[in-house]
């Protein structure tokens, strides 16, 4: 990295892209209320995809679920 670079971290591009986002479509299109976080290790990346791989299984249960 020379000089004029500046280090940035994952959470700042994102922040950033959605900032941008939502000033070009002039709303806010993001879920309200979400937790975004990063996958910074093999464990957290398996976890995630169990929970989403088999939370579509759990959705006939929930108590919001309806025909």
């Amino acid at each position: 990295m020379n000089k004029n670079q500046k280090h940035v971290n994952v959470e700042t591009v994102v922040r950033t892209f959605k900032r941008m986002v939502t000033r070009e479509v002039g709303k806010s299109i993001w879920q309200e209320s979400f937790y975004d976080t990063v996958l910074e290790d093999d464990h957290a990346y398996y976890s995630a995809y169990e929970y989403i791989e088999n939370n579509p299984v759990c959705w006939i249960a929930d108590k919001y679920y309806s025909e």
